[in-house]
């Protein structure tokens, strides 16, 4: 146990239990402490043994009519696909998630390690629990649409200038994390700046063009990355071998 402790002392985890298996193999869960109706989840956690995890897999005080919304892009508009939740008691059905077509499709529709969702809460303000296992491979995530739902492959406090992280950004590119003021969704926007077009240290800074030097989301945060260009990210596991 002492050396799960040190792998995971660089990596801030904060709302976090872990333990370690027999096989070596680190599981554990993050809570998502909701401020509002929608929360953004990021999936930092793979199923035990390799795979990703799927929707059934999500851990709340879920309730009839609360939902998980799944981003794609149409044309250069974002859109999304949702899964509502079901019970006996108040729809006829076995807890759990469906499709809009009232099929269960807890047991089938993945949530990839790095990816996030939407959560909206039906009736008051609930916390989202991922569990699993972390993975030791190095994350990468590309980045194809102008605007991607993303989040740390890791359950780690999220600092994109931590040296764990290898970027493939352009200059104007935004990270916009969520936050609920009264009963709007809204973001704090990071900005992507080179030395060739802004004159700066390439890197990620604030609205007032300081370099990020602290934790900007919590462990099992969700964001938007714009990345107008393209781009990528790589992250390296805090228990790579």
């Amino acid at each position: 146990m002492k050396e799960l402790v040190t792998a995971f002392a660089a990596c801030a985890i904060a709302g976090m239990a872990l333990a370690q298996g027999t096989d070596s193999n680190v599981v554990g869960y993050n809570t998502l402490v909701s401020d509002g109706a929608y929360s953004m989840v990021g999936i930092s956690f793979t199923e035990c043994g390799s795979g990703d995890l799927t929707l059934d897999k999500l851990i709340g005080a879920f309730a009839s009519g609360d939902e998980i919304q799944f981003p794609f892009t149409s044309g250069a508009k974002v859109d999304f696909v949702s899964y509502y939740y079901l019970t006996e008691t108040d729809d006829g059905m076995p807890d759990g998630w469906y499709d809009g077509g009232w099929m269960y499709a807890g047991d089938v529709v993945d949530l990839p390690q790095g990816d996030a969702v939407w959560y909206y809460s039906a009736s008051g303000l609930k916390d989202v629990t991922v569990a699993g296992e972390v993975s030791k491979k190095l994350f990468n995530k590309t980045f194809v649409d102008p605007y991607t739902m993303t989040s740390s492959g890791f359950p780690c406090v999220f600092n994109p200038n931590d040296s764990k992280f290898t970027w493939g950004a352009s200059s104007g590119d935004e990270i916009q994390i969520p936050f609920t003021a009264g009963a709007k969704v809204d973001f704090v926007s990071y900005y992507y700046l080179t030395e060739t077009d802004d004159g700066m240290p390439n890197g990620w800074y604030d609205g007032g063009w300081d370099a990020i030097n602290t934790t900007i989301a919590v462990a099992g945060q969700g964001f938007w990355v714009y990345s107008q260009n393209g781009g990528s990210m790589a992250e390296t596991s805090p228990i790579a071998d």
